[in-house]
């Protein structure tokens, strides 16, 4: 895992002049732009090897850390002192822009690292549950199972009981249903009220004189017309009869 940035620069001296060879204590700052002191990350390397030209290499991020907080608004600025006595003297050179951009997206890859171990704890505990995580499930559901099984189990048994007795009254002995069907026996059985009428109707059809039950039903029909239309008659009659009476 990289734990800082490779940053190469070139030391100089006041004149602008490249610095000789060799081994040097620096304090390496990053600023928010090319010119304010404001600092929000500094730390000092030493025995820093230079070159003849003033060119050096090191790692930012090895003695102080690093984090991509420091580097993901925006662009930062190194600057490079020598450290002289322990103390950091003026800037000779031109501070170097960095991003930091392997930083930031480790910081997004170590996040999402966490996030997927935390998903895959979780997604683990729920298809392989601990002892612990099951009898507090189970624990739960004997809960549940408590609050139903009295006032719910006592409705149920009390609704059965009264839909048991209407069963009774309906298909018991002496019931509704054996009332019924004793009524219809007496209706339709060898000596029913059915059998009795069919009997009574033949005997209608085939009494007196030839004349038939249907010959009977006729003149009672047309005696039943004539009386309409007397009392039709009266009917229209009175009103031209109670107003002669008004006049006189």
């Amino acid at each position: 895992m990289v734990q800082g940035i490779e940053f190469h620069g070139r030391l100089c001296r006041a004149d602008g002049g490249a610095s000789a060879a060799g081994s040097y204590d620096l304090c390496f700052t990053l600023h928010p732009d090319p010119t304010t002191r404001r600092s929000g990350w500094s730390e000092e390397h030493r025995g820093v090897q230079v070159d003849s030209h003033g060119r050096f290499a090191v790692v930012l991020g090895t003695i102080t850390e690093l984090r991509a907080r420091h580097l993901k608004k925006a662009p930062r600025w190194v600057s490079v002192r020598r450290l002289i006595d322990g103390r950091p003297e003026e800037e000779t050179g031109n501070r170097i822009p960095i991003t930091g951009n392997t930083l930031v997206l480790i910081d997004l890859v170590e996040r999402l690292v966490k996030r997927v171990e935390a998903l895959d704890e979780k997604l683990s505990e729920r298809t392989h549950p601990t002892g612990a995580v099951l009898q507090t499930q189970l624990d739960r559901v004997q809960d549940r199972l408590d609050r139903l099984a009295g006032p719910a189990i006592a409705e149920l048994q009390s609704r059965l009981g009264a839909l048991v007795a209407r069963v009774e009254a309906v298909d018991g002995e002496d019931g509704r249903l054996d009332k019924v069907e004793d009524r219809v026996e007496d209706m339709d059985g060898p000596d029913g009220d059915l059998i009795d009428l069919g009997e009574r109707v033949d005997a209608l059809e085939d009494a007196g004189s030839g004349n038939s039950l249907v010959a009977r039903l006729s003149k009672a029909e047309k005696v039943h017309r004539q009386l309409s239309r007397r009392l039709a008659s009266l009917e229209a009659r009175l009103p031209a009869e109670a107003a002669a009476e008004a006049a006189e």
